[in-house]
């Protein structure tokens, strides 16, 4: 949990997965605070990981061959990042300073609201069940994103659930992130 003194946040009635326009300038200013007199993020390519919460809830949402889809990107100069385990400062330099963002689909890809213009987001889900949502927020950022799906692993339950374990063609995906970028 982070107590941020300076922040004030509004309950809106409804949430239409998208960022305003002043909510945008907010999230620069934050950057530009968090940036200011400071180096560099981690590195101009971030891959965010969800590592760390697989391997305490092996069950959910786990990516099964997320550890070849990192060593596949690093020959591409991505530095692999658990945003939930960084202070926040850390986080907004981390995401201000890429110029390109590759992570699995939730909350940690939300924080692109801290990119500055231009900078290219691949989001790779496991299903589309988010992906109306997700696409919301990364388009009225008006940053150019793309999507690269999975395949849930339907011996753990049904395929409606999108929460299952899923798999990715890591080759294909990484030929994909290659092109875009």
């Amino acid at each position: 949990a982070y107590c941020c003194r300076q922040i004030t946040m509004l309950l809106h009635s409804s949430a239409d997965g998208t960022v305003s326009t002043q909510e945008r300038a907010l999230f620069q200013r934050l950057a530009a605070s968090a940036c200011h007199g400071v180096g560099g993020g981690v590195g101009e390519r971030i891959f965010i990981s969800r590592l760390g919460a697989s391997r305490k809830h092996p069950d959910y949402r786990v990516l099964l061959n997320e550890e070849a889809l990192i060593a596949a990107l690093v020959p591409l100069g991505f530095t692999a990042i658990e945003p939930q385990t960084m202070p926040l400062e850390d986080q907004i330099r981390a995401f201000a300073n890429a110029s390109v963002v590759v992570g699995l689909g939730g909350a940690g890809m939300f924080n692109v609201a801290f990119c500055r213009a231009g900078t290219k987001l691949v989001t790779i889900e496991a299903t589309d069940a988010f992906i109306l949502s997700h696409s919301g927020i990364f388009s009225s950022l008006d940053l150019p994103y793309g999507v690269i799906y999975g395949r849930p692993d339907t011996t753990a339950g049904s395929r409606d659930n999108p929460h299952l374990p899923w798999t990715l063609d890591v080759e294909r995906a990484v030929a994909a992130i290659r092109d875009f970028i």
